[in-house]
């Protein structure tokens, strides 16, 4: 399909050419396109802001007589209110009268019409993945909240090689217990109530000594890191990651590491395989991605994540002529979001002690 040739240009042919060409952009990405294929996207959201609201607090039933004499009827509050900015983004450009005149022939304009919409677009997309990784939080930030919105720390906790979370996100603080909760035991070890971390991603150091080589190199210590941020993701939130998304350089010097051993197996699943997948583990992807932090790895959980656009396409469209230029405007935009419904649902593997090379 491309812009119909009809004689103006319209917004709605843009749009729809948008619509079936918005797909891989140019270098190797795979957090977008997997999200939409999971039917992560959500488009024609409306409202000042974004809000929705989590539960933090689960009560437990309590053990009684076979027999009771009365029940007690608590009023509980559960949940706290989540609430986020909507982001735009926007991306222009104009055809110039010399060379819509230079153009022989209609089909040939609307050729270069759809030709520099082409390129809008795949500008525009790599700039949103570009986005996916950042701090909407940060000092003048107008982007969206990306993954590491989240995943701050403050130092590791005692004994343990975890991060101590120390962010804001979505207007509530990851800190462990900062809504309550009790644990006993050293956090994410033990047992306690889900209120205790029910805002708090799991960040693993795996540049700690702490790990069984005693060093604090990736290509020793990524496996047993890994191992542990499974686990205990999995036991905190009853569900393990869909995969682990990493820096290209850790997935490199992690594939070195196993040429003599070979731990993990190299997926022959096309599909995957054409998605960025090379590695499988337990039953979780391990992908390189390109714009993933340096000495950085995500677990992703992707029934927690969703996109949201106000408009009914995440990249919508305008174009109009300049009389006092006779230029042709196309114009492309974004009105959107990132939402992690439960950051306790995500993950992060980090260097937070000094690492060697």
């Amino acid at each position: 399909m491309g812009i119909d040739a009809s004689p103006i240009v319209t917004a709605r042919a843009i749009n729809a050419y948008i619509r079936e060409k918005i797909g891989p952009p140019m270098r190797k990405r795979y957090l977008l396109r997997e999200s939409e294929s999971r039917g992560r996207w959500t488009m024609d959201k409306h409202g000042e802001e974004i809000e929705w609201r989590p539960t933090f607090k689960r009560r437990s039933a309590t053990a009684m007589d076979v027999n009771p004499t009365a029940f007690s009827f608590p009023s509980v509050n559960r949940e706290r209110k989540a609430h986020l900015p909507w982001r735009a983004y926007g991306h222009s450009e104009s055809i110039n009268k010399f060379d819509r005149l230079a153009t022989t022939g209609e089909g040939a304009f609307f050729k270069k019409v759809e030709d520099k919409a082409q390129q809008l677009l795949g500008e525009f997309m790599e700039t949103l993945c570009d986005e996916m990784y950042g701090d909407g939080n940060a000092t003048g930030s107008k982007a969206w909240h990306g993954l590491e919105s989240m995943f701050a720390v403050n130092g590791c906790i005692s004994g343990v090689p975890v991060g101590d979370p120390n962010d804001v996100y979505a207007s509530l603080y990851t800190n462990l217990q900062y809504y309550g909760g009790s644990w006993t035991g050293t956090y994410p070890t033990g047992t306690g109530t889900t209120d205790y971390h029910a805002w708090s991603p799991l960040v693993v150091d795996w540049s700690n000594e702490s790990f069984g080589t005693g060093t604090n190199v990736w290509d020793a210590n990524w496996q047993e890191a890994c191992n542990y941020l499974l686990t205990y993701m999995g036991i905190l939130n009853k569900q393990k990651p869909d995969v682990l998304l990493m820096n290209a350089e850790l997935m490199r010097l992690a594939k070195d590491s196993l040429i003599a051993a070979q731990t993990l197996e190299v997926t022959q699943n096309k599909a995957k395989t054409n998605l960025g997948t090379e590695l499988g583990y337990n039953g979780i992807d391990f992908v390189d991605e390109y714009g993933v932090p340096e000495d950085t790895c995500y677990a992703i959980t992707f029934d927690e994540l969703e996109l949201w656009s106000m408009q009914d396409q995440l990249i919508h469209t305008a174009n109009d002529n300049d009389i006092s230029t006779s230029q042709d405007l196309i114009a492309l935009d974004s009105y959107s979001q990132w939402i992690f419904r439960r950051p306790s649902a995500f993950g992060k593997l980090a260097a937070i002690t000094t690492h060697g090379t």
